[in-house]
């Protein structure tokens, strides 16, 4: 198959490798990546792949003259409008990291724990104009442990996000992919992080502990507390504890002057 790939990030350079292995004719378009983070576009040169790093708008150029068959996009943070999808006759398909249609959009792994969801996983679904929404092809399921943080679930869904990726291009190496509308309440986040990343005191202990968590992800900033006006970063709900202990837990509880506090 003559394969678009918009890819970024580990899973984007594990789908790469998968397709190029394959024997598959592969474009990739991809994003300029921060140091530290696995880079498509330095694999692609690595493996004589042709590719763009650019806006939707460059990549209608490419892919027009390059007429995939089908696009998969793997990670990719930008959304790819209609025209580029109906270049490929067999469709576009994005790997998602939540069970759609809950968490769609950005941040899922975050919001999964944080929310305290027992289960994620990864959905490959056809992409269309909204984001997200398109038909299910096909779910791998994963459940969230009570120590799982921001970039554990982060690289378990990586894993899960490239078993599936194998899985759903065996079934495109034997014919279409055909999906089943998604079902069930759906959510939608921003790619802001979550409550600008602050602790609110008020929140129930268990809450607190998974919003920690969540937004454990080195070399990010992690979650913090606010005292006298300054924030103060806090890795595990043990230093969060002990913070609040120095502080005093009584005023913290009243929330006076001095204690870590929430501003909206």
């Amino acid at each position: 198959m003559r394969v678009l790939l918009c890819g970024y990030h580990e899973a984007g350079c594990r789908a790469l490798r998968t397709l190029v292995s394959g024997g598959h004719e592969v474009f990739v378009a991809t994003h300029t990546t921060p140091d530290g983070v696995s880079s498509v576009p330095d694999l692609a040169r690595d493996l004589a792949v042709p590719r763009v790093d650019g806006s939707p708008r460059d990549i209608f150029k490419v892919a027009r003259d390059f007429a995939p068959d089908i696009i998969f996009s793997v990670y990719y943070r930008a959304i790819l409008p209609r025209k580029v999808l109906e270049l490929a006759p067999r469709g576009g398909f994005n790997f998602h990291p939540s069970l759609l249609p809950r968490h769609a959009g950005c941040f899922s792994g975050v919001w999964a724990i944080l929310e305290g969801d027992r289960m994620t996983g990864v959905t490959c679904h056809r992409m269309v104009e909204r984001v997200d929404s398109g038909e299910i092809v096909d779910v791998i399921t994963l459940p969230i442990e009570a120590s799982d943080t921001g970039i554990s679930l982060y690289f378990k869904l990586v894993d899960t996000a490239h078993a599936l990726f194998e899985r759903v291009l065996r079934q495109a190496d034997c014919g279409p992919l055909r999906g089943r509308p998604q079902s069930g309440e759906r959510s939608y986040h921003g790619r802001e992080v979550p409550f600008n990343g602050i602790i609110d005191p008020e929140w129930p202990r268990d809450r607190i502990d998974r919003f920690i968590r969540a937004l454990y992800f080195p070399p990010y900033e992690p979650a913090c507390v606010e005292f006298d006006g300054r924030n103060y970063p806090v890795r595990t709900i043990e230093e969060y504890n002990r913070l609040l202990r120095e502080c005093g837990s009584e005023r913290a509880r009243q929330g006076e002057p001095g204690v870590p506090v929430v501003r909206r």
